[in-house]
């Protein structure tokens, strides 16, 4: 398992099988640990397409800008999306279901957006900040509001418009 953690260590990311969680599990651990962000690709073999996911709760708070969530979104939308699937997009959790071929390009990607923004933290400084919160009674405040997309023509058609992105800015 060691090699694995340090193979998705160098990568970025971090692969598995549906249902093998072992492996990622242990990396989801180390990016914890180590303020990192956690980014996995999920696929069969054989398969089309792949789940690729970003996951930022045990290592961000407020998560990604206004500015960076919608390049983001740009770019998800730029690939080629498994029909009739979803995707979701929140300032800490992004998910959606990519062409087998590039799945690696967006994990990448979504992995060094996550580390040019430098949002991910140690947990001592999770703590510190969630402390410091509550005594002021302030709450996390996100940039954006989270959603979730049906992969239909009618409903990217929507989500491709400016209008909609500036609907969900809540800075």
């Amino acid at each position: 398992m060691k090699y694995q953690i340090s193979k998705a260590r160098d990568a970025g990311y971090v692969t598995r099988a549906p249902g093998e969680y072992m492996g990622s599990n242990q990396y989801w651990r180390w990016c914890t640990c180590n303020a990192v962000p956690f980014v996995v690709v999920e696929f069969e073999p054989k398969a089309k397409y792949a789940f690729v996911e970003l996951d930022l709760y045990n290592t961000a708070d407020e998560g990604f800008s206004a500015k960076a969530g919608y390049n983001i979104l740009q770019k998800i939308l730029g690939q080629p999306l498994k029909p009739k699937s979803n995707f979701y997009m929140s300032p800490i959790l992004i998910q959606a279901h990519v062409a087998i071929n590039s799945a690696e390009a967006l994990a990448k990607y979504l992995f060094q957006c996550a580390v040019d923004e430098g949002i991910c933290l140690s947990q001592e400084e999770l703590i510190q900040r969630t402390l410091t919160r509550l005594g002021s009674g302030e709450c996390v405040k996100a940039a954006f509001i989270p959603f979730e997309c049906d992969v239909y023509p009618s409903s990217l058609a929507i989500v491709r418009t400016r209008e909609f992105w500036d609907q969900r800015i809540t800075e």
